[in-house]
């Protein structure tokens, strides 16, 4: 398997339990991998099973500006589906950071990875 990256893509949402988190739009950071089919890009061009970075970017971006879920996990299981199926992708590794609430806590980060195949 191939894999592409996508790291520290920063999108603002409004995502979280407490009621201070409910008040406004909040940073996440976002690491995005991508595993394509061995060779995806044999054609040396975006036809086949390449993978447009900045088409995922923008797919990220949008899916997630219609959202304002409770839950880290709920955001990340809807956003791997959507990526799965919008990209040929055969699984996908989200990692998303909440700065915000890491500075609270004290720590440099807090958050969630998922890793979830194709079917």
């Amino acid at each position: 398997m191939d894999t592409i990256f996508i790291t520290g893509l920063q999108v603002d949402m409004l995502v979280g339990v407490y009621d201070w988190e409910r008040q406004s739009r909040q940073p996440l950071r976002l690491d995005i991998e991508l595993r394509l089919p061995e060779g995806a890009a044999l054609s040396d061009g975006m036809s086949g099973a390449a993978v447009d970075y900045a088409e995922v970017v923008g797919a990220v971006r949008t899916f997630i500006s219609t959202r304002e879920d409770a839950l880290l996990e709920t955001l990340a299981e809807a956003l791997c589906a959507h990526l799965l199926q919008r990209f040929a992708a055969a699984s996908i590794t989200l990692r998303i950071d909440k700065p915000q609430a890491a500075l609270l806590l004290g720590c440099a980060h807090v958050g969630l990875t998922i890793t979830r195949p194709r079917g």
